[in-house]
């Protein structure tokens, strides 16, 4: 299964922004949805916690998800706890931090698109918790020949 590349948006790592690249030339801001999330009330609210707490949670998290990157990537790495849980989940990847965007409006990274069958596959939200535990959520898209349409489902 071949994964179509946007080429107009890129993701900035060091400031964390979606930016779509215009017809002229010039370059307009996304929005991510994590943002979206928060401007609408439907993130956490971390206000009551340490900000250096937040800080070193952010710093791991990121961590953990360049790690599973790059072993997704056959490039080489160390083994953590994160990694054996990772393995563990025997996961059939085809792409890691895949971005997708309306190229209006919206844009983000998902953790992992993983293969399930030539008509199926998840869409892996990659979370560290509790220590060294992972879990991925994952939500399925199957494409029905006669229809062309399909159904979601979401699990954990």
């Amino acid at each position: 299964m071949e994964l179509t590349k946007n080429t107009r948006v890129r993701f900035d790592e060091l400031t964390h922004r979606y930016l779509l690249l215009e017809e002229d030339g010039g370059m307009r801001l996304l929005k991510g949805v994590t943002t979206l999330m928060r401007e609408h009330g439907l993130s956490p609210d971390y206000s009551g916690i340490d900000p250096e707490v937040l800080r070193r949670a952010a710093e791991r998290g990121t961590a953990v998800h360049h790690l599973l990157e790059d072993y997704d990537g056959g490039k080489p790495v160390t083994d953590t706890p994160e990694l054996k849980a990772y393995r563990r989940l025997k996961l059939n990847v085809i792409a890691s931090e895949y971005l997708v965007s309306d190229n209006e409006m919206i844009a983000s990274s998902i953790d992992k698109v993983i293969y399930v069958d030539e008509s199926t596959v998840d869409l892996g939200d990659v979370t560290r918790w509790r220590g060294s535990c992972l879990s991925t959520n994952t939500c399925s898209r199957r494409r029905t020949p006669e229809s062309g349409s399909g159904a979601s489902t979401a699990s954990t």
